[in-house]
């Protein structure tokens, strides 16, 4: 059985915050499949640029106490 090259998790988010599309589209499979929340999954890795953001807060511990991620997907299907 031969071993199968996957992404690390950290090094993807790293890789995504580079905004790279060109690096971070050929990890992608042509038919790959990227769902929002529970809205249907989008196939294919043709590039569409979308606004997010992504806001935390952290206690006075230094702990994460709110997350919250907004996307505005309205671009992709257009």
């Amino acid at each position: 059985m031969s071993a199968t090259a996957r992404p690390c998790t950290r090094d993807f988010f790293a890789l995504v915050d580079t905004m790279d599309v060109a690096t971070i589209s050929a990890l992608f499979a042509e038919d790959a499949q990227v769902a929002f929340g529970n809205s249907q999954p989008i196939v294919g890795i043709e590039q569409v640029t979308i606004p997010c953001v992504t806001i935390f807060h952290v206690d006075a511990a230094g702990k994460i106490d709110a997350y919250r991620v907004y996307f505005d997907v309205t671009p992709i299907y257009a």
